[in-house]
């Protein structure tokens, strides 16, 4: 991350608890004013009082000498107005910000497990007494939480070993095994998979193909809907007519001129588990009156290079029934020989999310798939030629960090890199000459972050780097932005400082490659993890909720 410039000072916010202490606040504040203007008031009618009594020519005398030395007079009632707004500002500062700082801390631990900071030197006492007994709680809610996961742990061990052989024996196969869900959402995929599509669609893009397979990411990017949509068709009419174990194989092409044979299997939907149809295009006929209702809830595709040529197989348009797997055993994929099967990736909670039909604003946060991704620059100044030399990024999908999920890319910004910058980044025009352009990058980190929400610290300075490449690449990133800053300074609008290193030790996360691209987007992302039940708990649900949250922080004024 380039070293963005933030407005000093907390910004207001707008959260009910906070509100209340910034309204207290002002309450002060009005009232040394108010005092002010008392006094100011008792002193001018008790000169009205004692003029009054005086003669003719002793009235005189005193309006001319008011009339000389009223700025004298001045003097003292400037200083009480600043005696009395000192007053107000210690008080506030020790009896209404320090509370709130406590209070929004104390809620950072109590739902996004932070550290409890030590308090201030500067609060007072009793304040001081009361951080310690939050401390305390804290502590012994901590040992609890290590108590009841060690149990939860014990007892769903069995589940765990069932879903680690499950792991074990997936890797160990030598087809390439992708699993989606009926939405086409992605659940499960071994390295080989991973490899191979990279390998095959690495014609349309030259950083490979990467990108086409993540948990959560749709199949569709890899497959045509229609070749699915018919093949789950056939399988589902298959397993009404009673068929064992039906699968339907066919030949997609592939941007590198090579094809693929796909091999697809139904994942029978279990006891208790609702699998509805997908709707529109593709959704499975009605069965025949009386015939044994089988519901799937995902299919299985095996993948592997086929020998023969797409115009001599088996079309994507027409999807052939099999009774048993036709794939070979034998072959390999163009990069992924057989020991390098392992990892296997997969979320099974995928399973259950489907496809509500609501907008995107109104869909849940936990519902919700982002990319949070950082750019380093050459410079702050995007509109005066200064380039991204860097990006990278990471997926948050159903809740969890995607760490082998990621985009790295450094770029050559075919311009010399100040020397200024370079302390701060490390990148030299020495180590970035030759890398790709930004007109090589961008296109495959837009599609890294397809139908995924933005996230970004000081998301303003990213996105105007983006924004000033969209008549070079005729690329526009238009999917909604959040931008960590903006929600800290919501959430928390009583703190000092809402830098990313200030956030971190507030909320515990650690700071590791700090000013380099992939180590400030990895400390966002904990951050916004740790943001969202905070989130939740000042009822902001939704993406809408959000954004329009975001909107109210001072930070969203700043401009690049």
């Amino acid at each position: 991350m380039a070293p963005t410039p933030e407005p000093p000072g907390p910004p207001h916010g707008h959260t009910p608890a906070p509100r209340r202490g910034l309204h207290r606040g002002w309450a002060l504040a009005a009232g040394a004013g108010l005092c002010v203007g008392v006094l100011t008031a008792f002193a001018l009618v008790g000169a009205a009082l004692v003029g009054s009594t005086f003669s003719a020519q002793e009235q005189a005398l005193w309006q001319a000498l008011l009339a000389e030395s009223w700025p004298l007079l001045l003097l003292p009632a400037l200083a009480l107005a600043g005696a009395c707004a000192w007053a107000a500002g210690c008080l506030h500062r020790r009896f209404v910000a320090a509370p709130a700082q406590l209070a929004e801390q104390a809620r950072a631990v109590l739902h996004a497990a932070a550290p409890l900071q030590e308090p201030a030197a500067s609060w007072p006492v009793d304040i001081r007494h009361l951080a310690h007994t939050v401390q305390a709680l804290a502590a012994q809610r901590d040992h609890l939480r290590v108590d009841m996961a060690r149990e939860a742990a014990q007892a769903s061990r069995s589940t765990e070993l069932e879903r680690n052989r499950l792991a074990a024996l997936m890797s160990e196969l030598s087809h390439s095994v992708v699993v989606c869900n009926l939405d086409g959402r992605i659940l499960l995929y071994n390295r080989r998979a991973r490899l191979q599509l990279r390998a095959l669609w690495a014609a349309a893009s030259p950083l490979g193909g990467a990108e086409l397979v993540g948990l959560g990411r749709s199949i569709y990017t890899a497959f045509s809907r229609q070749s699915i949509a018919q093949a789950l068709e056939r399988l589902q009419v298959r397993l009404q007519r009673g068929a064992d174990q039906p699968t339907v194989e066919w030949v997609a092409a592939t941007p590198s001129g090579r094809s693929l044979r796909v091999l697809m299997a139904p994942v029978r939907a279990v006891e208790g588990e609702v699998a509805v149809p997908p709707a529109g295009e593709g959704a499975h006929t009605a069965p025949e009156p009386g015939t044994p209702q089988v519901q799937i809830s995902g299919y299985v595709l095996l993948l592997q290079d086929s020998v023969e040529a797409p115009s001599q197989a088996p079309t994507g348009d027409h999807p052939e029934d099999c009774d048993e797997p036709a794939l070979a055993t034998s072959g390999s994929a163009t990069t992924a020989a057989a020991g390098d099967s392992r990892p296997v990736y997969y979320d099974f909670d995928l399973f259950t999310h489907r496809e509500t039909g609501l907008a995107l604003e109104d869909r849940r946060l936990a519902d919700l798939s982002f990319t949070v991704f950082d750019t380093e620059t050459t410079g702050l100044d995007p509109g005066g030629g200064d380039e991204i030399i860097q990006i990278a990024a990471l997926r948050l999908v159903n809740g969890r960090l995607l760490r082998g999920e990621s985009f790295e890319q450094l770029i050559d910004p075919r311009r010399p890199v100040p020397a200024a910058s370079v302390p701060f980044h490390g990148l030299t025009s020495e180590r970035l000459q030759g890398q790709p352009t930004i007109e090589q990058v961008l296109p495959a980190f837009h599609r890294f972050a397809h139908d995924t929400v933005l996230v970004a610290h000081n998301a303003a300075f990213d996105m105007r780097f983006l924004q000033e490449k969209q008549g070079l690449t005729g690329l526009r990133f238009d999917q909604p932005v959040l931008d960590t800053l903006l929600l800290s300074s919501v959430l928390h609008p009583n703190q000092d400082s809402h830098r990313l290193e200030a956030m971190a030790e507030r909320l515990g996360v650690p700071v590791i490659g700090r000013h380099t691209a992939m180590g400030d987007a990895l400390v966002t992302a904990e951050l916004f993890l740790r943001l969202l039940p905070l989130l939740a708990d000042q009822g902001i649900h939704t993406l809408g909720q959000a954004l329009a949250a975001a909107q109210r922080s001072r930070y969203a004024r700043l401009r690049y």
